[in-house]
């Protein structure tokens, strides 16, 4: 392997942990915002606050998703994911303002701003991998770069209840971990190897249906990549539901919410119809 051979995996590598790094940081912080939320309102409006919050962070796919494609076209995607991790940076902190000042509409104006910079920064990483990685590992680059995603997801439901626990439902603490995380993410973007703008001079409509539309119509003939685009998004679309089927426990509450209410809590100090229902669950029939 030559000097510029090891540059590209490196750079690739580099990638990698920005991507695993970024995916671990909006979830812990999502989740977050959604626990500090119900612990302000209660606990009987967790679905509320859980689908307001789902709606939020959608939104700015829905509105952001085609204008960030014609970015990562037209200017060079290492320098769109270098500008989106300084980003990433501010809305943490402002995040982290949320919680001291502990106003509502700042953290879902926060989630809202940190799910819009997670949209212009999807295209620009898995349109990079072709440059950072030869045509015969294009798959398996694309199947590392999901899979830690997905680790990062699954570590960073987790690691909410547990830095509740360590900080003692300190929100700003962990808040300031949020922000540390994202700083490290921008730091490990820097190294990633310098790509060539497309110069794609191509618009997007400001109606974000007909951007779909567009792309569908374009590939329509292509029946393999169709299919392939139809299946991720079916995934994407029954995977939330699944998701919170697979993990409700007796009391209705998700397994996700009734960590982040008990996890620093005493069971002494738990209401007393929650711990009923869970002994008589976890009790042999």
């Amino acid at each position: 392997m030559d000097i510029a051979e090891a540059k590209v995996e490196r750079s690739f590598g580099w990638l990698n942990a920005t991507q695993f790094l970024g995916a671990l940081n909006d979830n812990i912080f999502k989740l977050l915002i959604i626990a500090f939320i119900i612990g302000i309102r209660g606990l009987e409006s967790k679905s509320n606050v859980t689908a307001l919050a789902g709606a939020v962070f959608v939104v700015p796919f829905l509105l952001f998703s085609a204008y960030a494609g014609k970015l990562a076209d037209r200017f060079s995607k290492r320098n769109i994911i270098v500008v989106v991790k300084c980003a990433e940076v501010i809305v943490m902190t402002l995040g982290f303002v949320g919680f001291m000042l502990r106003i509502e509409w700042v953290l879902y104006a926060v989630l809202f701003l940190m799910a819009a910079q997670s949209a212009f920064f999807s295209p620009s990483k898995y349109g990079i991998i072709p440059e950072l990685v030869d045509k015969e590992r294009l798959s398996y680059a694309n199947s590392l770069l999901v899979g830690l995603t997905y680790l990062a997801i699954v570590i960073g439901g987790g690691f909410v209840p547990l830095l509740l626990y360590v900080s003692g439902k300190s929100y700003g603490v962990v808040g300031l971990v949020c922000v540390g995380i994202a700083i490290v993410g921008l730091v490990v973007s820097l190294p990633i190897k310098k790509t060539p703008a497309a110069g794609s001079g191509r618009g997007a409509s400001i109606i974000f249906l007909r951007d779909i539309w567009r792309t569908l119509w374009s590939i329509h003939r292509k029946r393999d990549l169709l299919l392939a685009v139809l299946a991720s998004a079916s995934f994407l679309l029954i995977r939330p539901k699944v998701k919170a089927g697979m993990m409700t426990v007796p009391s209705g509450l998700t397994a996700s919410t009734y960590a982040w209410q008990t996890a620093s809590a005493p069971p002494s100090t738990q209401p007393k119809r929650e711990r009923e229902l869970w002994a008589k669950t976890e009790s042999p029939s």
